[in-house]
């Protein structure tokens, strides 16, 4: 990912090009160039990918299906709270808090 050469190359990517592809939504997709024109050191040391990784939790399987089946039977819903465990969740993060009556998404931050 981007993310990923930011943080590992740093400062030695300015004057590089890096080439990026998007695949779009399936009928679209396109290639374009980065072009590293000044330093990023500040950048790439504070998305601390490796430690992100490292914190991932695991979950059996069964957990996963359950998890993957409540979202599922609330996906295009209007008038639900999602179930989600905002404990289990890193913090600074984005979620959705609810989905009202005629659609629109509230969103909260842990």
């Amino acid at each position: 990912s981007l993310a990923a050469i930011l943080e590992e190359k740093g400062d030695e990517l300015i004057g590089k090009r890096i080439l990026m592809f998007s695949y779009g939504s399936g009928m679209a997709s396109s290639m374009f160039i980065i072009r590293v024109a000044s330093p990023i050191g500040k950048l790439s040391g504070s998305l601390r990918i490796r430690e992100r990784l490292d914190a991932r939790r695991i979950v059996d399987p069964e957990h996963f299906t359950e998890v993957l089946e409540r979202k599922e039977k609330k996906y295009c819903a209007f008038g639900v709270e999602p179930a989600q465990e905002l404990a289990e969740l890193w913090s600074e993060t984005t979620c959705l808090e609810r989905i009202d009556d005629i659609g629109r998404r509230f969103y909260t931050s842990t």
